[in-house]
């Protein structure tokens, strides 16, 4: 690889300004694609962050799918978040009925 080829990479890489600088682990990838997908605040993107370190991933995508799927909600956040504590409602009274 040439000199020139690794500067270049190394510039580009220093003026990031898609809010991922500081970005070193998967889930806060994941937190900050579940933040812009649901046009959020930059005051919420720690609350994705939070959700996608704690909370199941297949509960969260089946809420953004769901988001994704309304014509023109009103809030996109609001709607993501009750329909996660939907979700986890019905999983948690599935797994008291399994048990």
């Amino acid at each position: 690889m040439s000199n020139k080829t690794a500067k270049s990479l190394a510039e580009i890489l220093k003026h990031r300004t898609d809010g991922t600088k500081y970005v070193n682990h998967e889930f806060q990838v994941f937190g900050h694609f579940l933040a812009t997908q649901l046009d959020a605040d930059r005051r919420q993107y720690s609350l994705f962050i939070k959700l996608a370190k704690d909370e199941d991933r297949s509960l969260l995508q089946s809420a953004l799918e769901f988001v994704k799927d309304v014509y023109k909600p009103r809030d996109k956040v609001k709607l993501f978040m009750w329909k996660l504590k939907q979700i986890k409602q019905e999983s948690a009274l599935k797994t008291k009925n399994d048990d």
